[in-house]
């Protein structure tokens, strides 16, 4: 894979000003084409294990354990100190948090 931008924190302001998309919903669209990725290509019930780093993008490892826990082994390791703080808590409430690995 080839990076094609150093920093993409632009494309996301460009998402807010222009086309007003919020936080939630570009986190939620990262997700769940990591989780079709995921579909396509492994077996209900293999074992996942995402790690979620403190960053912006930490929220996005969270949503993608929510998408995959009904049907995958899933296990995340939260790289932030505390995962509660994270900025979107519908994930969390939709997460089982007995997944969550603390680092």
């Amino acid at each position: 894979m080839q990076n094609l931008y150093k920093d993409v924190s632009f494309l996301d302001k460009k998402c807010y000003e222009k086309f007003n998309l919020l936080e939630d919903i570009l986190m939620e669209h990262a997700a769940e084409g990591v989780n079709r990725y995921i579909r396509d290509r492994f077996k209900k019930e293999s074992k996942i294990l995402i790690v979620s780093g403190p960053g912006n993008n930490g929220g996005d490892g969270v949503a993608l354990a929510r998408l995959l826990e009904r049907d995958y082994k899933v296990s995340l390791i939260s790289l932030q100190h505390n995962i509660l703080t994270i900025k979107k808590p519908l994930n969390l409430k939709h997460l089982d948090m007995r997944l969550v690995l603390r680092v």
